[in-house]
């Protein structure tokens, strides 16, 4: 309840918080925010799922006072995998950071080979001793999660030059249309580059010529109205045509 968050937040004066980043923006949005002192925070966490990289921008902003990080994992490595610290997150806001205390992570193509090479996609896998031992009383989703000998996350990551992950998409949800895959939330981020976007989300749906079609879903900021012609110009002039 993000009323609650906010209440709670002005009287008790936390100085840590940590949520996931729907909830961070739908604080962001909310209509009275500048009525709530949220000056006692001083560290700010996010994990659970992608922040986007314009409100991301917006609510550091807002904060200016917190310093933000960034968790990422799952509950099979109990459960964070690469942690971004707020410097980390300054300089490049999708980052993910680099490999958390008492792991080991790599990048792998689909045959389990390592990826080497930076800025080349593949799932981050990882290995270390609070990695999970199996899941109960299912050995074959088990075997198939190790194979390799690694934890297989299901995400596609990239590598930057400095080391530190960035997360480009969950290998289920990247779109194949036309032949080419594309990442759902690269389009998402292109989306919400658009003032008046509260809530994007990208998912594929079956489309006769071009096997899946690029769809998006959006939520508009309060009393703000978006044609979709809008976000298919904005899109246009941002991504390569077949996105």
């Amino acid at each position: 309840d993000i009323n609650s968050i906010l209440e709670y937040t002005n009287k008790y004066k936390p100085t840590m918080l940590f949520l996931a980043p729907t909830v961070w923006i739908n604080i962001l949005r909310h209509p009275k925010i500048d009525e709530y002192d949220l000056s006692s925070l001083r560290k700010c966490y996010y994990g659970a799922s992608i922040f986007p990289e314009e409100p991301l921008k917006e609510i550091m902003k807002k904060l200016p006072q917190a310093r933000f990080y960034n968790y990422y994992g799952q509950t099979e490595l109990a459960p964070y995998h690469t942690v971004a610290n707020h410097d980390e997150i300054l300089s490049c806001p999708r980052t993910a950071g680099r490999t958390g205390l008492n792991l080991e992570s790599r990048l792998e193509d689909d045959s389990n080979n390592e990826i080497k090479e930076i800025n080349v996609p593949g799932e981050i896998v990882a290995k270390g001793p609070h990695v999970m031992l199996e899941y109960f009383k299912n050995p074959e989703k088990t075997e198939e999660a190790f194979e390799g000998g690694w934890f297989h996350s299901g995400d596609v990551a990239i590598m930057h030059k400095w080391g530190n992950f960035e997360i480009v998409d969950r290998k289920k949800d990247m779109i194949k249309t036309g032949g080419e895959n594309v990442s759902s939330r690269e389009v998402e981020e292109c989306i919400y580059r658009h003032p008046d976007i509260l809530e994007a989300a990208v998912i594929g749906l079956p489309h006769e010529k071009w096997i899946e079609a690029v769809t998006a879903l959006v939520v508009p900021k309060a009393g703000k109205s978006i044609e979709p012609k809008d976000i298919i110009d904005l899109c246009k002039k941002e991504l390569s045509p077949f996105k």
